[in-house]
């Protein structure tokens, strides 16, 4: 998620995920890039993932929390392991490539 994987601290991603998610299910009007920087400065991508289409889900009612959290602890189990050195940066792209192939795979069925 960042630069360097090695210094991704996955609980502070975790955490700054979930308050994210409250605040805006809160409907909190703040600063949330500098609220929430950083998991802007280490994702940009998560982090604008969250703030456009997570709450335009939310709004619509079809936000399924536990569903993103599965998928969102996958990513951050995979990158635990890959900095413990338990599984390597290529085997854990197979990994989420192969999971979202089959969910895109199983929403054309």
């Amino acid at each position: 998620m960042s630069g360097n994987i090695n210094d991704t601290n996955t609980d502070s991603i975790k955490r700054d995920i979930d308050n994210f998610i409250q605040d805006i299910k809160d409907n909190t009007e703040c600063d949330f890039k500098q609220k929430y920087k950083n998991l802007y400065n280490t994702s940009k991508t998560l982090y604008t993932m969250i703030d456009v289409t997570v709450r335009k889900d939310i709004s619509l009612g079809s936000f399924s929390l536990e569903n993103f959290k599965t998928r969102i602890d996958k990513f951050l189990l995979l990158i635990s392991q890959i900095q413990s050195g338990n599984v390597s940066q290529h085997d854990a792209s197979v990994i989420v490539g192969k999971d979202v192939a089959n969910e895109f795979i199983k929403l054309k069925m």
